[in-house]
């Protein structure tokens, strides 16, 4: 989302925070004035109000599951922000800096399963179907509050938006993509066999995401180029790893169509020498 909305309108700043690092004034750690730092590169002047977006990472370990004084005083913090105030930094010269936030969208990202797995462990009494429980139950204002959220703060997110289950289909995109990226990145060609990819999908449960994707394909790359590096035969030159059950390389000559845009490139950087 962050990198959409840097892509499509450049011209609107745009903000990710992690909430994890937020505590409340007086304890160990940083406060809203440190954790929103960045947004005073916006303020030109006092009481601005300038136009951006804010992507509140993990926001949903600020607002719950304890509920105890530590959350409600982050959440009354928070609150105040979002509802469109002054914040006021003092910088190490003693000056003010101030902004505010009433034109800045803010969104609050999560993964919320620790709600989910407060669901899945309430004990019932009598007979219950087991079906009965959805595991993946969708997150709603009422969900939010009953996990710890005050009625205040949740009521400052009109939309409340859930992610459907990852789909195979999607599962595919995504591990494509990322094999691309590293083919890019090595400069080399990649291709996966059924049996990785299946590998690969294991590693995930097919919920909440697939970050153990890239690093488990990056790492595999990674070995294997090492390796291939180590054992290059001077005629050949273009390297293909192969990943599966026991990732493998081979090294080959350039085919003609790739001899031609290397002779098309060269000419190129040739005519911009002086």
């Amino acid at each position: 989302l962050r990198d959409y909305f840097r892509d499509e309108i450049p011209s609107l700043p745009v903000f990710l925070i992690d909430t994890t690092q937020l505590t409340p004034t007086g304890f160990k750690g940083s406060n809203l004035e440190d954790l929103f730092a960045p947004l005073f590169s916006l303020a030109k002047g006092m009481f601005n109000a300038p136009p951006a977006l804010c992507f509140l990472d993990e926001f949903d370990k600020r607002i719950m599951p304890t509920g105890d004084y530590f959350d409600k005083s982050i959440q009354n913090n928070l609150l105040s922000i979002l509802e469109g105030s002054n914040i006021v930094e003092t910088t190490k010269r003693g000056s003010n800096r101030s902004i505010n936030t009433e034109n800045i969208m803010f969104f609050g990202l999560g993964s919320f399963n620790e709600f989910r797995e407060q669901k899945k462990n309430v004990k019932t009494f009598g007979f219950i179907d087991e079906n009965t429980y959805n595991e993946f139950e969708y997150i709603t204002a009422n969900s939010l509050i009953e996990a710890g959220a005050i009625t205040e703060l949740v009521g400052r997110f009109p939309f409340i938006i859930n992610y459907d289950i990852l789909s195979n289909k999607d599962l595919d995109r995504i591990i494509n993509k990322l094999v691309y990226e590293q083919a890019e990145a090595f400069d080399c060609d990649i291709s996966i066999t059924k049996d990785y990819r299946h590998a690969l999908k294991t590693l995930t449960d097919l919920k909440y995401g697939c970050r153990l994707y890239a690093n488990k394909i990056k790492e595999d790359v990674l070995n294997v180029y090492t390796n291939a590096l180590e054992d290059k035969s001077e005629e050949k030159d273009v390297l293909e790893i192969i990943l599966s059950k026991q990732n493998t390389y081979k090294w080959r000559a350039y085919n003609d169509e790739e001899i031609k845009i290397l002779k098309n490139i060269e000419d190129a950087l040739k005519s911009t020498l002086p």
